[in-house]
């Protein structure tokens, strides 16, 4: 039984104990008075004032003395009847009271000390019920841990067999596979070898394309490795077939490429990585046929830059090697249509002005700069300067003579700039004479002067910009001389 279960007396209350005791001595004084003789009774009835009187009294001695009333403080106080005069009280009464209470307290704290022993011995079974309940808790969990451990080692081993047994199978599958591939082959060579027209579903069927590029691909290393003496009419049967093959997977792939089927796309291209020629025939095929009508706006440089945008997600999807694709792409781009745009815009203005020529060259240059730094955040192969080297190779024929029409052009434009100096400063001393015309002339003289070298610094200025962009470094030293020595020249 818990200790809970116990019915528990009210606990002990000093102010009840005291009255208790107070009512004992007053109960034990009323029975000795009532003993005593009567006529002492009777006299004290018709002589003393009565306990009524007494009680009324006392207030007025206690305001006669100044005395204040007495001050309840929230505790039970306790009316003593019988004890108002010193001749009515008892002290041997009182002790009496006290040793019955103490009495009755020792008795009290024995009834405590036994419920708490009681209590004590209840927790103390429980306590140790507890503890074994809790120790046969713990040997479970140590059992339990342990079988889990061992079932744990046993998952361990069968996991193991498995994995080996595995091993076993996927040995013995493979080798059966090899089997059933090498009789596969034995029986198309056999055909090739007998018949000059093979008739199988394999070649015939559409569906079955992709794997008779497989088994073409197969039989043609086998043919390759076969005496040409003995079997020269198939070598020669395996390599057209293997020729055809390839023709039709990469018909199929310009089907797809049409039709927007990306995963068609992607089958035909990892059927024909294998074979070498067919590959580069897909990847070829698939660059021009992403160029095809795309250049149609004004502005080239805006459609390279939207093109390659768009055929970069749909190469990484179709091809396994993605970054060797892109480069070939970009490198088509440049080569055949940026190219034949420079040529086109530069032909235009070669002839009538050197000076437009020029600026439309280092313009065109400068784009095709910015083009290349856009273009250089998709993975074009581990070449960091293919770009650059395309811009070079589409401005090559350009750049050759550039630094020498560069020059030539600046002389030019100085030289007619100073000759119209010359022309100026001589109409001007015909018109004058005289002090005055001394005093114009110098004005004149040093004004144009001015001018004049701000133009030569000018034109100077604007060909060491167009040098420094186009030409290489070790060249641009050239023009910085020219624009050095040439403005002290004149």
């Amino acid at each position: 039984m818990s200790y809970r279960e116990h019915d528990f007396e009210d606990p002990f209350d000093p102010v009840e104990f005291v009255e208790h005791l107070m009512q004992s001595v007053v109960s034990r004084q009323k029975r000795k008075d009532a003993l005593e003789a009567g006529p002492r009774r009777l006299d004290s009835v018709k002589g003393s004032p009565s306990l009524a009187d007494r009680s009324n009294k006392s207030p007025g001695v206690s305001a006669k003395h100044g005395n204040s009333p007495p001050v309840n403080h929230g505790k039970k106080r306790v009316e003593v009847p019988g004890a108002e005069t010193s001749d009515s009280f008892d002290p041997q009464a009182i002790l009496s009271a006290f040793d019955e209470a103490l009495v009755d307290l020792g008795a009290l704290s024995e009834r405590v000390e036994r419920r708490v022993d009681k209590l004590m011995k209840v927790i103390q079974k429980e306590e140790v019920e507890t503890k074994a309940a809790v120790g046969n808790v713990e040997k479970s969990i140590e059992n339990a841990s342990g079988q889990f451990q061992e079932l744990d080692d046993r998952i361990n081993n069968v996991a193991k067999k498995v994995v080996h047994l595995g091993d076993q199978l996927e040995g013995v599958n493979a080798t059966r596979s090899r089997a059933e591939d090498a009789l596969q082959l034995m029986g198309f060579f056999a055909k090739f070898h007998d018949s000059e027209v093979v008739e199988d579903d394999v070649f015939t069927d559409p569906y079955r394309l992709h794997e008779a590029a497989l088994i073409m691909h197969k039989l043609h290393l086998i043919a390759q490795e076969l005496p040409v003496e003995r079997f020269l009419v198939v070598k020669e049967r395996i390599a057209y077939k293997y020729v055809e093959v390839q023709r039709s997977v990469v018909k199929s792939f310009e089907k797809a490429h049409s039709a927007g089927d990306v995963d068609d796309m992607k089958q035909c291209a990892n059927t024909l990585l294998p074979f070498g020629k067919g590959y580069e025939q897909c990847v070829a095929r698939f660059i021009e046929l992403s160029q095809q009508g795309q250049f149609t706006g004004k502005d080239m440089f805006s459609d390279i830059a939207g093109l390659v945008a768009r055929v970069s997600d749909l190469i990484s999807k179709i091809f396994e090697n993605a970054e060797i694709v892109m480069a070939k792409f970009v490198s088509s781009v440049y080569s055949k249509h940026l190219q034949k745009h420079v040529i086109e815009q530069l032909k235009k203005v070669r002839e009538p002005d050197i000076e437009v020529y020029l600026k439309t060259l280092n313009d065109l240059y400068t784009r095709t700069t910015k083009l290349s730094n856009t273009l250089s955040k998709y993975k074009l192969g581990n070449d960091s300067s293919f770009l650059s080297r395309l811009t070079k190779s589409v401005f090559k024929q350009h750049l050759d003579d550039f630094m020498g029409i560069e020059l030539d052009n600046v002389e030019e434009r100085c030289g007619g700039v100073l000759n119209e100096h010359k022309e100026i400063i001589a109409s001007r001393k015909a018109a004058t004479t005289g002090l005055r015309r001394k005093a114009n002339e110098d004005v004149c003289e040093d004004l144009v002067s001015h001018e004049l070298a701000a133009t030569i610094l000018h034109e100077h200025k604007a060909a060491m910009l167009r040098c420094a962009n186009v030409c290489c470094p070790a060249d641009t030293h050239r023009v910085v001389m020219l624009c050095v020595c040439v403005p002290c020249v004149y």
